[in-house]
């Protein structure tokens, strides 16, 4: 007759395992992916304007000329900006490409004929406008209290930012990893702006002096990002992750 074989300590390991992962998935929908937006005043905790008025304003929205939170921040997309391009008509058109202009939005060269400059222009306007937590508007505004964008040799600042093709193949492979499959395509692209958006800030405040910390590496933003947006997802794939090595490793007893 075979000998009974002992499965009290494997079946310890196993309840232990499923109370450690059960007790770690969110009861509630995950919060959408944080970002710490700069301070700002506003008139009003809502679009509406209402609840008086605010200092040191740190949540989402853009603030208008009014101080009103009146959007959510832009989804620049292709569409968006030709679309903020064709509405730009006559004085309108030529103050906005003048400040872009002297801000450095064209780089070196200033502004050229292009049309596809112009666009690109206005793609680095909206970019920077939510990193500033302000409409296109008024961060025009904010833009012309500020020195032109030029150092003394006469080049333009500029920002690097990681390339999104390149970002897009590493959070693949993490979010593989880490939920058990790839990110949508419109996951992909909110992870590739924010992290974009950490980028250009980190370099925005280097250029402001003083110790600045490096963005995390992509693979960690990755990692963090798939948690927040597919928390049961992470959850369910790290203990089906454990239970294979729970098995193997009794599989080798």
């Amino acid at each position: 007759m075979a000998e009974k074989q002992d499965t009290t300590g494997s079946e310890s390991e196993l309840l232990t395992a499923l109370q450690t992962v059960f007790a770690s998935i969110p009861t509630s929908a995950p919060a959408d992916q944080q970002t710490v937006w700069p301070a700002r005043f506003i008139t009003g905790a809502s679009p509406g304007g209402g609840g008086g008025q605010t200092a040191g304003y740190t949540g989402s929205g853009l603030v208008n000329r009014r101080n009103v939170i009146e959007q959510e921040q832009y989804n620049i997309t292709e569409g968006l900006v030709r679309d903020v391009y064709s509405s730009l008509e006559g004085d309108v058109r030529q103050y906005t490409f003048d400040i872009l202009e002297a801000k450095g939005f064209y780089g070196d060269a200033g502004r050229s004929k292009e049309p596809e400059d112009d666009l690109r222009a206005i793609r680095q306007w909206l970019d920077e406008s939510n990193l500033a937590g302000y409409t296109k508007e008024r961060y025009l505004d904010e833009l012309m209290k500020n020195p032109d964008r030029v150092r003394k040799t006469g080049g333009a600042r500029r920002y690097q930012v990681s390339n999104p093709e390149d970002l897009k193949a590493v959070f693949k492979r993490v979010a593989q990893d880490t939920i058990g499959r790839a990110f949508t395509d419109q996951e992909a692209a909110q992870a590739v702006q924010s992290y974009q958006q950490q980028e250009l800030a980190a370099q925005r405040a280097a250029y402001g002096g003083g110790t600045v910390t490096q963005v995390m590496g992509a693979d960690v933003f990755a990692e963090q990002f798939a948690q927040q947006v597919a928390p049961t997802e992470a959850n369910g794939y790290k203990f089906l992750g454990y239970m294979n090595k729970l098995f193997n490793a009794a599989g080798g007893r």
